[in-house]
């Protein structure tokens, strides 16, 4: 809170310095208050993750007989009584705000937290950063790729959060995410150790490393050509997981459809993107951002969810390794998430 406030008013110094020169300078002064206003960053007080999470025993029937399991709990919400999992008896719930806060602090001075999601009734959640400029990228087409950083937690998953990149290429709106390595960290319940938010704070360096990585694959994919229809069927064969000696007139009519709707978008991107893998995985992540059946009729939120937990997500990972392995790029095997 003190960088942000000492930001506005070094902004207002600045401005009112040059007001010696200029009484336009006082527009400025105005704008840039109303301007960091709207990047005030979101609060944890009445937000979707705003809530306790405890531990209860589960209790099981037996001849009529209540028992209180000794081996399993289950995770409610204090507030609506919504299960969210079970857990062994030595699991201490790891609090939402705990994580907020770690968050926050491993983001300072870098970013702030802009927006919260919660998904399944508060079970998954996640934190995203301001969009950062300075990981921004810039095709040699012209195609610019937004980045935002999102940290991910879940009170039945390993670790306590996760940390990861949201890519979003502005011409298309086409969103998909990417994990960062070695971004995973447990953190206790009532302690927040110096250690465990100094490795936290050094996650940014990483985040710098595996991005200028993943620039680089978008220039690689940009500057190689694909071979046509050929290509285009293959791709999506890979990434509906579709076997590649599969005949497509003897799939499901279901499936011929969903096959023609991808075929549609890979061709309006390559048209748009050029003749490369560049445009042929752009195709993808546009069916599985705008067109997919299952992002069809979804609030923000579940649509959010579909791209970086869903069954979008696992589609366009798939297509990303095939575009790799065209264009000879060794491939990794993400983690997965749950």
């Amino acid at each position: 809170a003190y960088m942000h406030v000492r930001k506005i008013y070094f902004n207002i110094y600045l401005n009112l310095s040059n007001t010696l020169r200029s009484r336009v300078c006082w527009l400025n002064v105005f704008t840039n208050i109303i301007m960091e206003s709207k990047m005030s960053a979101v609060e944890f007080k009445n937000s979707d993750i705003d809530f306790l999470v405890n531990k209860v025993p589960l209790l099981y029937d037996h001849n009529g007989n209540k028992i209180v399991s000794k081996k399993v709990a289950c995770l409610v919400r204090e507030d609506s009584g919504v299960e969210l999992g079970t857990c062994g008896m030595r699991y201490m719930p790891i609090q939402n705000e705990t994580i907020f806060n770690f968050v926050k602090n491993v983001f300072t001075n870098e970013t702030e937290i802009a927006s919260i999601k919660s998904f399944d009734d508060g079970m998954k959640n996640m934190l995203f950063s301001e969009e950062l400029e300075d990981l921004e990228f810039l095709t040699k087409s012209g195609d610019r790729v937004q980045k935002r950083i999102f940290a991910l937690f879940s009170h039945t998953a390993g670790y306590s959060v996760r940390f990861g990149i949201t890519e979003r290429v502005a011409s298309c709106s086409n969103v998909f995410p990417t994990l960062i390595k070695q971004s995973a960290f447990r953190v206790t319940h009532d302690n927040l150790s110096e250690s465990k938010l100094e490795l936290g704070k050094e996650l940014f360096q990483v985040i710098r490393e595996e991005n200028q990585v993943m620039n680089n694959l978008y220039t690689i994919l940009e500057s190689h050509k694909i071979s046509g229809a050929k290509d285009i069927e293959n791709i999506i064969k890979a990434s509906l997981d579709i076997p590649a000696k599969a005949v497509i007139e003897d799939l499901s009519t279901r499936s011929q459809n969903k096959i023609n709707a991808m075929v549609s978008a890979v061709e309006s991107e390559l048209a748009s993107k050029g003749n490369n893998l560049w445009g042929l995985f752009n195709g993808i992540t546009y069916y599985a951002n705008h067109i997919s059946r299952e992002a069809k009729d979804l609030n923000e939120n579940q649509k959010i969810f579909q791209v970086h937990l869903g069954s979008e997500k696992y589609m366009m990972n798939r297509a990303l390794s095939f575009c790799k392995r065209i264009a000879n790029v060794p491939d990794f095997v993400e983690e997965e998430l749950y």
